[in-house]
């Protein structure tokens, strides 16, 4: 699976294979906001463009990001949209990635549609943010496995299939467990450069 950058991917910058069930926090004063992050945003290392704007809800806490992936071919284009949160734990910054539900087509599902769909997190550790660059990283899936397999960390967690994990720690818990890994070798840094 591709890795999704979200800022947001950067959010959504890189979208790995790991998502969780439950954001990072509910605790709005670990929530922050940073205008440098607003603007057109590049993959250095892939095709993707990210696309980032303000989130008129949540107390402006929350970026808009369309991810435009061009592929390697270049001929068509992967829309996705994400609502992201930058969150600082202890100076320690994560994005909180979820897919964006305020959207028309997520709207003009059928209530039942609705109903069996959770939109989950992806989240990604930011390490640098400055106007012009930002370096993050999303979880890798193999990695993160060799750990539980080793009994390195103890996430509670569902493999959702071959290429898919799902965390399900609360959002304490999960914060814990995302601060003790942040060394290790579970996450793949990337970045982004602003476009404009």
């Amino acid at each position: 699976m591709k890795k999704f950058i979200p800022l947001i991917y950067i959010a959504c910058g890189l979208v790995s294979c790991v998502s969780s069930l439950y954001p990072i926090t509910e605790d709005a004063k670990e929530m922050v906001f940073k205008n440098e992050i607003i603007g057109t945003w590049k993959e250095v290392h892939g095709s993707a463009v990210y696309i980032v704007d303000t989130f008129n809800q949540e107390n402006g806490k929350k970026y808009k990001v369309m991810v435009l992936d061009y592929g390697n071919d270049k001929q068509e284009v992967d829309t996705s949209n994400f609502l992201v949160t930058l969150v600082n734990i202890n100076g320690h910054y994560f994005f909180d990635c979820m897919p964006d539900t305020s959207l028309p087509a997520y709207a003009n599902m059928s209530d039942l549609t609705r109903q069996v769909m959770i939109p989950c997190h992806y989240i990604l550790k930011v390490y640098s943010i400055d106007a012009n660059y930002i370096a993050l990283s999303g979880m890798d899936k193999d990695a993160l496995k060799l750990l539980f397999k080793n009994k390195k960390v103890t996430i509670k967690h569902e493999e959702v299939s071959n290429d898919n994990i799902l965390l399900t720690e609360k959002p304490d818990e999960l914060k814990k467990k995302l601060m003790d890994l942040e060394n290790s070798p579970v996450y793949e840094r990337d970045s982004l450069v602003k476009v404009k």
